[in-house]
């Protein structure tokens, strides 16, 4: 998908594509200055293996780019 209709995608569900800020927001747990927590899931999507490792709030802290998207409500 072209970054163009990854835009239209979000926003005509009303949703945003995440900035780097929220990310790493989300990724300390709430918590500024964290250390990034990456603990096994309770469950998987296999056979992709998804979500790799988890922090406190169930964010999937080891997969952080290429193929993937995290997206807002606006």
């Amino acid at each position: 998908m072209s970054d163009l209709g990854r835009y239209e995608m979000f926003n005509s569900l009303g949703y945003s594509e995440a900035n780097a800020t929220q990310l790493t927001l989300v990724r300390e747990a709430g918590v500024p200055g964290s250390t990034i927590k990456k603990w096994a899931p309770n469950s998987q999507v296999k056979p992709i293996n998804l979500p790799g490792k988890v922090n406190a709030w169930g964010f999937d802290t080891e997969h952080s780019s290429g193929r993937y998207w995290w997206a807002v409500k606006n």
